[in-house]
């Protein structure tokens, strides 16, 4: 539909696929280790970022997109990250046995459940697999431990602030800003990267754009000189500093 010209149904097409993928790294995510989401979100963030071209390529007709792309930006810029890895290891090194073995009953049906995902409907049907019942099982799992560890809650939580959240408590001459390293979409996405600066507004009704395509010289001359400046400000500081206790 993009291709085609039609941003309306592209955009829709988007927001389905967008949501469809966010739920499904969060179903896989909970049974994964560090190096499993790594290689699974470098499948997953290319399609992402097909979106976020499009958005930027949209944003005039549909201002929409550019809220959107910012939301989804703070949802999945830490996603690997997040501490699970650390509560996992806390809870089986812990002392509480009913949680350790809930936690472990608990991975058992997110791998199970991962395992699952990867057949088809005809497949899932042959096995007598009903998925929607072992969905179920592992979602109250994860209430009772939900329920038994705070730090669990937290680890295993996906974010869920958006641009209205971070727009409602910006002060009147604040704004919030998110940047993308965005690989230009030419049938493909490219090795032509440039800078999307996602902005909220206190006052907008829809996120803003700022494109800086001159990649190379922010990453080679203004890196530089920033660098330079705090460097050269950090060591001013110790000397003014210094002769304030002399």
């Amino acid at each position: 539909m993009w291709d085609k010209g039609d941003a309306n149904k592209a955009s829709v097409g988007f927001q389905k696929l967008t949501e469809q993928r966010l739920e499904m790294t969060e179903k896989l995510f909970l049974s994964m280790n560090k190096h499993e989401k790594g290689k699974y979100w470098a499948k997953i963030h290319p399609k992402l970022l097909l979106f976020y071209n499009f958005a930027v390529e949209n944003q005039e007709k549909h201002p929409h997109l550019l809220t959107e792309m910012f939301t989804l930006q703070l949802k999945t810029k830490g996603i690997l990250l997040n501490s699970t890895q650390r509560v996992k290891n806390q809870i089986l090194n812990g002392e509480n046995e009913n949680l350790k073995k809930k936690h472990i009953e608990w991975l058992d049906e997110k791998e199970q459940l991962s395992l699952y995902y990867t057949l088809s409907k005809e497949e899932l049907k042959e096995d007598g697999i009903n998925l929607d019942s072992l969905e179920q099982a592992s979602h109250d799992s994860e209430k009772e431990l939900i329920k038994m560890s705070s730090e669990f809650a937290k680890a295993y939580e996906f974010p869920t602030t958006d641009f209205h959240k971070i727009k409602s408590i910006l002060k009147p001459n604040e704004v919030a800003v998110e940047v993308v390293k965005l690989p230009k979409y030419d049938k493909i996405l490219t090795d032509k990267l440039q800078y999307a600066l996602i902005v909220a507004h206190p006052h907008k009704n829809h996120a803003e754009l700022v494109l800086l395509e001159n990649r190379n010289e922010l990453e080679t001359k203004y890196t530089k000189f920033y660098r330079t400046v705090i460097t050269t400000k950090f060591t001013m500081t110790i000397l003014i500093h210094s002769f304030g206790r002399n």
